[in-house]
This record gives C-alpha cells, sequence and structure tokens, in this order.
C-alpha cells in the first residue's frame, strides 16, 4: 500500500468537519436501495433458488406469478418467518473486526381460497420485501491519528397484496395482483477522527425515510405438456411516495422532505419440468435500472461561474446519472426438487446470479446465492417448509468517503437466510 501524504489526512479530517451530511434521495444510488436486496418469500421458493415463477403452486404466487393461484384446488393458509444474518468484512484486520446484524421477521402470511363449482382462485397476503439490515465498521490509522466509520442501517420494506387466478383450461391460466407497499429504512452514520487519544473531528448523520405505495402485477402461466410448464410475470412500473427526516450532530432539529421514486419494469420468465420424482426450474429476471426516476422539488447551492451561490433543482442531475451510469440487468436462477415417496420428504438446492445494476461493475460484485431446502408432510393436509440460503458478493471501497486513499478495497459480504414456513391445506 503506497504511503500516505499528511495532507491527506488532513484533508480527510477537514472533509469531516465540513462535509454537509447527506440525504439518500440526493444521490442516485439511493434511489434504488428500495428495489435491490436479498431474498424472497416462501421456503419453497428461496429452497429452489426462486426460480418459482413456472411452478408458484402456494399462495406466495401472489408475489412470484399470481396465475398460479388458479392451479390451486384447496383452501390453503401458508406462514412463514425468516431469519437473517449479514456479515462484512475488508478483509483487512487493521481495517476493524468483521461486523455482523441479524434480524428475525415474518416473511409471509397468506390465505387462498378455491371458489366452489369455478375455475377461480382468490388470494390475500402480507409479504417481505426487502430487508435493509447493514453494519459496517472500518478503521485505518495514519501514524498518529486514527479514522473511524460506523455505518448501521435496519428496516423493511411490506407489500399486503389481494389476488386472483383463473383456469382457461388445462394448459393456460392468467392471474393479477394488487400490492400496498410500506416500510421504512433507519439509516445512522458516524466518522470521528482521533489523534492520540483526542478528538480532531466527529460527525453524525441520522436518516429516516418511509416508503408508501401501490403496485401491481400481471402472471401467465402455460402447460404445453402435463410434465412442463412456462411462467411469465410482469410488474409493470411501481412508484413509491418517500417521506424522509433527517437530522445531524450539527443541526439536532429533524428536517424533513418528499420525494418520488419510480421503478421500471420488471419482467419475470420461468420454465419448470417433471421428470418423475425430479422437478427442475429454471427463471430469468429482467429490470432496467437506468429507467428509474426520481422526482421531486428538492434543491442543492451551486456557485456558478460567476462566483455566485444559486439554488437548482436536483432531479435532472440524479435522473442523468441513473441514465449514463445504470445498466439493464438480466439475473437466472436454477433450482431442482427431488420427492422421497418412502418418507413423502422433498429435498431441494439451488444457485441464483444477480449482476450489479452500476455500469462497469465487475462480476465479483454480483449477489451469488446458493440455496438448500426441505419439505416434510407430517399429516396430511400440513406441510412444513424449510430452506437455508448464502448469499456473496463484493463492494468496492475506493470512493468511500474518508477511505477514498486507505487501500482497503474491497469489502466482502456474506448473507445468511434461514425461512421456515407452516402450510395448512383443507
Amino acid at each position: 500500500m503506497k504511503r500516505i501524504p499528511a495532507g491527506a489526512i488532513l484533508g480527510a479530517v477537514i472533509a469531516l468537519l465540513t462535509t454537509p451530511a447527506t440525504l439518500p434521495g440526493q444521490y442516485a444510488k439511493d434511489a434504488v436501495r428500495p428495489f435491490w436486496g436479498i431474498g424472497g418469500p416462501g421456503s419453497r421458493a428461496e429452497g429452489m433458488a426462486q426460480a418459482f415463477t413456472a411452478i408458484a403452486d402456494d399462495g406466495n404466487a401472489l408475489y412470484y406469478n399470481p396465475a398460479g393461484l388458479a392451479h390451486l384446488t384447496a383452501a390453503e393458509f401458508n406462514v412463514g418467518l425468516s431469519h437473517l444474518n449479514i456479515d462484512t468484512d475488508s478483509g483487512d484486520p487493521s481495517a476493524g473486526k468483521p461486523s455482523r446484524i441479524s434480524a428475525t421477521r415474518l416473511g409471509n402470511l397468506t390465505m387462498v381460497l378455491p371458489i366452489s363449482g369455478n375455475k377461480w382462485t382468490v388470494a390475500a397476503g402480507v409479504h417481505n420485501l426487502r430487508d435493509f439490515e447493514r453494519s459496517r465498521t472500518l478503521q485505518r490509522s495514519f501514524g498518529d491519528t486514527l479514522l473511524t466509520e460506523i455505518i448501521l442501517e435496519s428496516g423493511r420494506l411490506t407489500a399486503f397484496s389481494v389476488g386472483v387466478g383463473y383456469q382457461f383450461s388445462p394448459g393456460l391460466a392468467l392471474g393479477y395482483s394488487t400490492e400496498f407497499i410500506s416500510g421504512k429504512n433507519v439509516y445512522d452514520e458516524a466518522e470521528s477522527a482521533l489523534q492520540n487519544g483526542n478528538t480532531l473531528a466527529s460527525t453524525f448523520t441520522h436518516i429516516e425515510p418511509k416508503y408508501t405505495g401501490m403496485g401491481i402485477r400481471f402472471g401467465v402461466l402455460l402447460a404445453p405438456r402435463p410434465t412442463w410448464r412456462i411462467g411469465l410475470m410482469v410488474r409493470p412500473p411501481l412508484t413509491l411516495a418517500v417521506q424522509e427526516s433527517f437530522y445531524d450532530d450539527l443541526d439536532p432539529s429533524k428536517t424533513k422532505i418528499e420525494y418520488k421514486i419510480t421503478q421500471p419494469f420488471l419482467v419475470r420468465l420461468g420454465t419448470a419440468f417433471n421428470f418423475g420424482p425430479l422437478l427442475i426450474s429454471g427463471d430469468m429476471q429482467w429490470q432496467d435500472f437506468s429507467q428509474i426516476r426520481f422526482e421531486s422539488d428538492l434543491v442543492k447551492d451551486f456557485e456558478n461561474s460567476a462566483g455566485d451561490t444559486v439554488e437548482i433543482f436536483i432531479d435532472s442531475e440524479i435522473n442523468n446519472t441513473l441514465r449514463t451510469q445504470y445498466r439493464s440487468v438480466v439475473g437466472l436462477a436454477v433450482g431442482a426438487e427431488l420427492l422421497l415417496p418412502v418418507i413423502n420428504m422433498k429435498l431441494r438446492g439451488g444457485y441464483r446470479y444477480r449482476p450489479q445494476f452500476l455500469d462497469g461493475a465487475t462480476a465479483e460484485s454480483a449477489h451469488q446465492t446458493f440455496t438448500l431446502g426441505a419439505s416434510v408432510a407430517a399429516v396430511p393436509g400440513i406441510k412444513f417448509d424449510l430452506a437455508y440460503t448464502l448469499t456473496l458478493w463484493e463492494r468496492d471501497l475506493s470512493s468511500a468517503s474518508i477511505y477514498w486513499q486507505s487501500g482497503i478495497n474491497p469489502l466482502r459480504g456474506t448473507a445468511g437466510r434461514f425461512t421456515a414456513n407452516l402450510v395448512l391445506r383443507l
């Protein structure tokens, strides 16, 4: 690692003292925050790496493909819990110990009711869409100066959904669902500079955006053959209204702002094949993150060529960054399920690959998820589904706050997620 000049240390300390705290809505990457996460509802789907669009045969079809509801011929109650552990590590012992944060939450609660004597099936449920858990502590010494950065993040995004599926024929089913979304993200960041144990500079920032919105999903499920299915789910653009409160150590009074972020089309396409006791599925998920749009009446100070300070709206700047620095992403997933008929048990496994949305991102920064799962039917009509997923990724820290010259690069992360579901069918 190259030697850091004293001027760089002084510059970092000055930056801590003079740089104003920032709001997530004022940066393009944070406009993506509610739409990028780990995991999804349902232990069966998770055990198969979410390659579930062409299967969608339980209450979580509301999320993966509402057309799958049409194939449910019995009333169902489905409840699940999830436990998430996220670890981050810079790979540099001098930069501090690895950080860990965990959360246990309701994963889903769904109810399905086929309409007697008809081809309609209706359903309602609650799904956990996004966990905001993050914990990071980094330290760096420059002679007798110690720089420290601590980030702690929590919260979640939840959807209440209602939907319907209709079976036109054994080979064609259509579905529709509406989801009402709410949630919040609590973000705390602290930075400090110490010299011989004395504080040179310190800052603290608290940001708490609250999200509300409504979206819809359309689904198609084809069965060209009894052993072959093709599924398609389309979610049109979704707009979230954000009410954000903010304060820091320089101004402890809360500042509140409002803005909107719109997520573009989300498309999932999948297929599944039955080979006797073996079920194999594959999924492709497409989304163009460059089409995310930010809308507000927020302004920032800008110094023009004459040296005058003027206020400019930030929307065009953020949206231009989204257009030019973000990209279309295609995620892939494969899953398998094996039935053990003698003991009435199913074993599952899968792999999911999701590239980063930043243009020019390396392959190492992609989310890679490995999954295992099992299902046990203790008695007729009662089933337990379990799944464990392990997600790996890296993050480039070359431009991160006070560590821009520190050599801490990259930051590695792992997320272990355990889900359990109880499924009752009458």
